[in-house]
């Protein structure tokens, strides 16, 4: 199944047995929370496909870098983690522990890159959802100024 991206509000959908292209607006899509496939036919040689819709800004890579996070506030943890995956928004991590995430709870995580020298990030960030052991979070702030802005910068 291909992926396409969302740009605005419209995707470009590319027959992948012709090639023929199209720009279609998928805004009645993008307020739905689950993935979006898409069974798709091709105007040009009626080819039919699936595609899933992506609406994420930033594209996420998956990682595996180990680290520790801490929660403040009037019950306070802390525990080992691995980040699963980042973007330059946020990232999500499986906790080797299992606590309890709120959604807005404000998290202080440290964790070393998987490449070049290892460095050490150290980021705040705000809980968005809860699975289980995995936690997706968006960083307080969006400015990227250490190790991890070049890191991010291919994305």
């Amino acid at each position: 199944m291909e992926t396409i991206f969302v740009t605005g509000h419209h995707a470009t959908f590319i027959c992948p047995a012709c090639g023929f292209s199209t720009c279609r607006d998928v805004l009645r899509f993008l307020q739905i929370e689950s993935a979006v496939r898409i069974r798709c036919t091709c105007r040009e040689c009626r080819h039919t496909y699936r595609v899933l819709l992506e609406r994420r800004r930033f594209i996420r890579k998956p990682t595996a870098c180990a680290g520790r996070y801490r929660i403040s506030g009037r019950t306070p943890r802390e525990g080992d983690m691995i980040v699963v995956d980042i973007s330059r928004t946020g990232l999500q991590i499986q906790s080797m522990v299992l606590h309890v995430f709120y959604p807005g709870e404000r998290v202080e995580l440290e964790f070393r890159l998987d490449k070049g020298s290892f460095p050490l990030i150290r980021r705040e960030a705000l809980v968005k959802n809860v699975r289980s052991q995995y936690v997706g979070m968006a960083f307080v702030s969006q400015e990227h100024t250490d190790a991890l802005g070049p890191y991010l910068a291919f994305l």
